[in-house]
């Protein structure tokens, strides 16, 4: 069975506000400013998932 790939992750650095995607083993810095706090950027979640988890 073959093994997917880690998906990338899509942080926001805390400086400069600019979109980063990492994955696993990446360095955890902003590539535009180098600042070290990057927060993960929030996914909307659908109407369906919050109406079954709430049931």
């Amino acid at each position: 069975m073959a093994s997917k790939p880690d998906p990338d992750v899509i942080y926001v650095c805390g400086d400069c506000g600019e979109e980063n995607n990492l994955k696993r083993g990446d360095v955890f810095k902003c590539r535009e400013c180098g600042f070290r706090i990057l927060f993960k950027k929030r996914v909307p979640h659908t109407k369906t998932k919050r109406f079954i988890a709430a049931n």
